[in-house]
């Protein structure tokens, strides 16, 4: 789920057209509510301005970009140009490409 999250970020940006620090995130491998892995994207201005809900209508362009970004990269396990985010408070441990790429193909 965290590959999922950051794999999403990488490319929300293009897509919502804003800077990758306009959008905060949030990943669970068990969501206290539903007690099903989530990831959560969102935006960092109180209120919102709109991103997420921008994010959210392309959902489907959103999640094939994300794959295509991990697909079209030439690295074994993730690397900063496309799965590691220096923006990562927890230090881009427990990502896993091929996971995040089995799940982003899931969900295509």
């Amino acid at each position: 789920m965290h590959g999922l999250e950051h794999a999403l970020l990488a490319v929300a940006p293009l897509l919502a057209g804003c800077d990758k620090q306009d959008l905060g995130s949030a990943w669970y491998s068990v969501f206290p509510d539903t007690l099903r892995p989530a990831v959560f994207i969102f935006d960092r201005t109180p209120g919102g301005v709109g991103l997420s809900e921008r994010l959210f209508e392309s959902l489907f362009t959103w999640i094939k970009e994300a794959y295509r970004l991990l697909e079209g990269c030439e690295c074994v396990n993730g690397c900063s140009a496309c799965l590691m985010s220096s923006l990562c408070e927890s230090n881009n441990e427990a990502l896993d490409k091929r996971s995040t790429l089995k799940l982003l193909r899931q969900m295509i």
